[in-house]
């Protein structure tokens, strides 16, 4: 948000699976209802990194950016009027413990809402 990697900019990420890993910063809110899931929102402290994790992966769905995004505002997480710089989709392999894994993305798309 508000540029791509540099110090004005702000990472929001929008974890679907995790395994042991701990994004950076702390928990800020929990209980936050998107995507029919259970997400806990992590900040780091000055805010120019922020993500949203599950309870439970989300395996297969459909990822509500712009909810998510106003959410951030809307909570003095994320001025108003940021704006979308880059989104990217994919996987961060931390380790697969020495053992094959295959990782698959049937599909992927973005469309844009006007609502």
């Amino acid at each position: 948000m508000n540029g791509v990697a540099d110090g004005n900019s702000t990472e929001v990420m929008i974890w679907t699976d995790n395994f042991h890993q701990v994004p950076s910063g702390r928990v800020v809110k929990r209980g936050l209802e998107f995507s029919h899931r259970t997400w806990k929102l992590w900040a780091s402290s000055d805010h120019h990194y922020l993500a949203y994790v599950p309870n439970k992966p989300l395996r297969s769905g459909t990822i509500a950016i712009k909810k998510r995004l106003s959410y951030l505002t809307g909570h003095g997480f994320m001025r108003k009027g940021s704006t979308v710089g880059q989104v990217c989709f994919g996987y961060e392999v931390v380790s697969t413990g020495g053992s094959f894994h295959r990782f698959k993305i049937d599909q992927f798309s973005i469309t844009s809402s006007r609502h």
